[in-house]
């Protein structure tokens, strides 16, 4: 099955490469000498390819469009053409299979990002809703196109549901997705695949994204349930779940202390004594990277938890010439930033320098004037590379060096 999926993964990303290609979507010059119209005419040709009949044309094609829109700001294509875009992605949603399924749902999260702030977002949160909680729901999809759903069900409810109402039923859906990784009667963790258990941290990671809307209310009232489901969870053997599960927890104790400055969980001590066992892990046979993850993550949720203190954590977005600082000194802001970066991958500084509405999320005031960033880019140009061959060399031994010595002395926490 492994084999398989590698198989698929890198045959997908050889067609995508001729795809992007064929399509030119990387062609783009710093001065921004591509013009809208041939961007928007490169577009439209592969949403024409994304209806063909061959399986590999489509899912490739869908990537591109995933490409393109991460890479410019095309709202105003995007509002026009939005019908067809979505009617493209419910098809392969619907009977498309794998890798397609894949591709179509990461292109969901970044058309509603694209069309945030517009009734067009909610129109196509109306059409691909009720489709990809179907699909996350469904054990007889792949797991990796159930986890990407996930993903874009929680992002997608996140910035177009009109009626706040509507959110806890796909809040309840994700939930349940993840209860599998749950006890099983005998209060033994289930033995899921590794590809499952990345499903179910999906799955709660759009939970925790939703948390972020609801009122502190709700969530103080909510906390000791879930507090209580999520203990057991910190036992698993996979550690990206493992460490959502106690991030979830600090989101959970961060909002309802919001509420009551006093809430404390029932069973706290046992809490801190299954984070403190988390921290000071030792076994062999995991490995040193993963463990100094574990202990660097729990320390963190521990300090939020036990300590009251907030996180504090700055990001630079934006193009090099143009740097904004973003403090993500919540839980709640770090799980939308990171969602985000899910979705829109290499796209990120783009929409944060150029997106309207996600700048205004996050609070980093209106976008920059394209004619002032043009100006800066056209007084500071790309610097040639100088260096001998001989400077290159010695520079990539003296690196070489310094990392080997850096592992040998590196304290062992």
């Amino acid at each position: 099955m492994k084999l398989q999926v590698l198989l698929v993964t890198q045959q997908t990303r050889q067609f995508s490469r001729v795809m992007v290609r064929r399509l030119q979507f990387y062609k783009i010059e710093e001065n921004g000498v591509c013009e809208d119209e041939a961007y928007e005419t490169k577009v439209k040709e592969a949403m024409d390819l994304a209806t063909e009949k061959s399986v590999q044309t489509r899912t490739n094609a869908l990537i591109s469009l995933k490409i393109a829109l991460q890479k410019r700001i095309l709202t105003a294509f995007l509002c026009e053409n939005h019908q067809t875009m979505s009617d493209l992605i419910e098809r392969s949603l619907k009977k498309g299979r794998g890798m397609e399924q894949v591709a179509a749902a990461k292109l969901a999260s970044v058309l509603v990002i694209s069309l945030m702030g517009t009734s067009e977002a909610e129109q196509v949160y109306a059409v691909l809703h009720p489709i990809m909680v179907t699909i996350v729901q469904d054990p007889t999809v792949s797991p990796q196109a159930r986890q990407e759903a996930a993903y874009s069900l929680s992002l997608v409810a996140f910035l177009a549901c009109p009626e706040p109402s509507d959110l806890p039923s796909t809040l309840n859906t994700l939930h349940n997705v993840f209860c599998a990784a749950l006890p099983k009667g005998n209060g033994e963790l289930p033995n899921h695949s590794q590809s499952l258990m990345s499903l179910h941290a999906a799955a709660l990671q759009g939970v925790c994204l939703l948390l972020t809307l609801l009122s502190h209310t709700t969530v103080y009232s909510m906390a000791p349930k879930m507090l209580e489901e999520f203990i057991p969870v910190l036992m698993t053997t996979d550690l990206d779940l493992k460490i959502m599960v106690g991030e979830a927890m600090a989101l959970i104790y961060e909002s309802a202390r919001e509420h009551s400055e006093e809430f404390r969980w029932k069973k706290q001590g046992l809490l801190f004594e299954k984070f403190n066992g988390l921290v000071n892990e030792s076994h062999k046979y995991k490995a040193k990277k993963d463990k100094k993850v574990q202990r660097a993550t729990f320390r963190e949720i521990m300090r939020t938890i036990k300590d009251g203190e907030s996180i504090s954590e700055t990001v630079s977005v934006g193009p090099t010439h143009h740097h904004q600082e973003l403090t993500l000194d919540t839980w709640a802001l770090r799980f939308q930033y990171n969602m985000l970066c899910h979705a829109l991958e290499q796209g990120l500084n783009s929409h944060m320098t150029n997106n309207p509405a996600l700048r205004d999320l996050f609070d980093l005031g209106p976008p920059p004037d394209p004619n002032t960033l043009k100006n800066h880019m056209t007084r500071n140009p790309k610097r040639p590379n100088r260096q001998t061959a001989e400077v290159k060399a010695r520079i990539l031994l003296r690196s070489k060096n310094r990392d080997n010595r850096a592992a040998a002395l590196a304290y062992d926490d």
